[in-house]
C-alpha cells in the first residue's frame, strides 16, 4: 500500500536551506491517506503537535483523527472517483503533468521515510492549486444538466465539445471572488463554451 503524507504547517516560519526551496515551520501535522481507504491515518509526531499552539490558531474541539469520513463527506471527497477524474482531466487541452519533487534531507530531518511535494502552481496556468475546483464545479453543473435532459451520463469530453449547447448554452457562472477560485470558475466556463 502506498502512503503519502500531506503536511499541514503552522507556527512561526524558520529559515530553511536555500537548496530545499521549502520554508520550515515550528509545528507540523502530517496525515497519511492511502489510495484504497476513505479514512485518514495520523502519521505525526505528537511531541511536535501538542499545545501550546500559537494564539491565532483556534483548535477544533469536535475534530477526531480516528473518525472515518461520513457519507456526506464521501460525496465531496471520494477516493474511488479519482481514476475517472484523472482520465477526464487528461482530455482537457490545458492539461499537463505537474512535477513531483522529493525532499530527502527534510524527510531525514523530520524522521519520516519520505516527503514528496507536488508542484501544482502551474496547473492550467493559474499559479495555484485551486485551479481544478472551479473547472470541476462548472463541469459537474453542466454534466448534471445534460444528464437530466437526456437521461444519460455526459463525460468531460462530451461537455467540452459543446454538442449539447441547447442545454448548456443558457448557463452563466459567477462567483463572489476575483481570486484563484473565481478565475478557475471563469476558465471552466470558457473551456465549456459558457459565460
Amino acid at each position: 500500500m502506498m502512503r503519502s503524507c500531506i503536511g499541514l504547517m503552522s507556527g512561526r516560519p524558520k529559515k530553511a536551506r536555500a537548496s530545499s526551496g521549502v520554508q520550515l515551520t515550528s509545528t507540523f501535522t502530517f496525515m497519511a491517506l492511502s489510495a484504497n481507504s476513505t479514512a485518514s491515518i495520523a502519521c505525526y509526531d505528537p511531541a511536535m503537535t501538542t499545545p501550546p499552539l500559537p494564539g491565532w490558531i483556534a483548535p477544533n474541539p469536535r475534530s477526531d483523527r480516528a473518525q472515518k469520513f461520513a457519507r456526506e463527506q464521501q460525496r465531496v471527497i471520494n477516493p474511488n472517483g479519482i481514476p475517472e477524474l484523472t482520465a477526464s482531466l487528461t482530455k482537457c487541452p490545458a492539461h499537463k503533468t505537474t512535477p513531483l519533487f522529493e525532499l530527502p534531507a527534510l524527510a531525514k530531518r523530520l524522521g519520516v521515510g519520505e516527503i514528496r511535494i507536488k508542484d501544482e502552481s502551474q496547473r492550467f496556468g493559474f499559479g495555484a492549486f485551486k485551479a481544478l475546483g472551479g473547472v470541476l464545479a462548472v463541469y459537474n453543473e453542466l454534466s448534471g444538466a445534460i444528464g437530466e435532459a437526456y437521461h444519460t451520463q455526459a463525460d468531460f469530453e462530451r461537455v467540452m465539445k459543446g454538442t449539447d449547447r441547447e442545454i448548456t448554452g443558457r448557463y452563466v457562472f459567477s462567483t463572489a471572488s476575483s481570486g484563484n477560485h473565481g478565475r478557475s470558475v471563469a476558465a471552466g466556463a470558457k473551456l465549456f463554451g459558457d459565460r
